[in-house]
């Protein structure tokens, strides 16, 4: 176990300066009170494995508030293709690490940087993905140790200056008005359902 007191993507970027990621094709960069378990987790790599993604997440459980609706499980689905998931459950790649790896030094609370890891990688059609296929649970009660340490209006602040430094949003956007603009539209661009399925992944990641 490593001890390192900072936000998460810093801790994350300091992790892969000195210890890299080595021997591994995927890691997952969850918030600390995501509920998910561990049947759940091995299939979603199995999955994320299996159709090549370069970034996902599991898809939320219907009883979370989540700001995104696409984010939310469609029951129809095995996955969805996407020009965005969200920062606090994100899977990636390692193969894409290098490319997104700034932006993790750069994302502070975090705020923002889901929209630029799909920029940094060009937009793919069928690289970002919602894993329909688990769930899991961001409890809706839960007390943010974040908002103590960034008080969560400074949130939206961070996040938009931190779209303007990367180019997503024009240099004279107004970052104190407590609005976040999106800087480009989330869509989805289809995906795979369950009866179109290659293989039948099963509960822990198996055939």
């Amino acid at each position: 176990m490593i001890n390192r007191k900072a936000l998460k993507f810093d801790n994350f970027h300091d992790f892969i300066d000195t210890h890299g990621l080595h021997g591994y094709d995927a890691v997952w960069v969850a918030d600390d009170d995501i509920i998910m378990d561990t049947e759940s987790i091995n299939r979603m790599f199995a999955i994320f494995s299996e159709y090549r993604l370069l970034v996902a997440q599991p898809s939320f459980d219907p009883r979370c508030k989540r700001p995104w609706q696409h984010t939310f499980t469609d029951p129809e689905f095995i996955l969805r293709y996407t020009n965005f998931v969200e920062n606090g459950v994100a899977v990636f790649a390692t193969e894409v690490i290098d490319r997104i790896k700034r932006s993790f030094r750069d994302a502070g609370t975090g705020f923002g940087v889901d929209f630029i890891w799909p920029s940094l990688l060009g937009f793919p059609r069928d690289g970002i993905a919602i894993i329909d296929a688990v769930s899991c649970i961001h409890p809706n009660d839960h007390h943010s140790s974040l908002n103590e340490v960034v008080p969560r209006p400074q949130h939206m602040v961070q996040g938009t200056e931190l779209l303007i430094s990367y180019g997503l949003l024009p240099k004279e956007t107004d970052v104190s008005n407590g609005k976040f603009v999106h800087p480009y539209e989330v869509r989805e661009f289809g995906g795979v359902r369950r009866d179109q399925a290659t293989k039948n992944i099963g509960p822990n990641g198996t055939e």
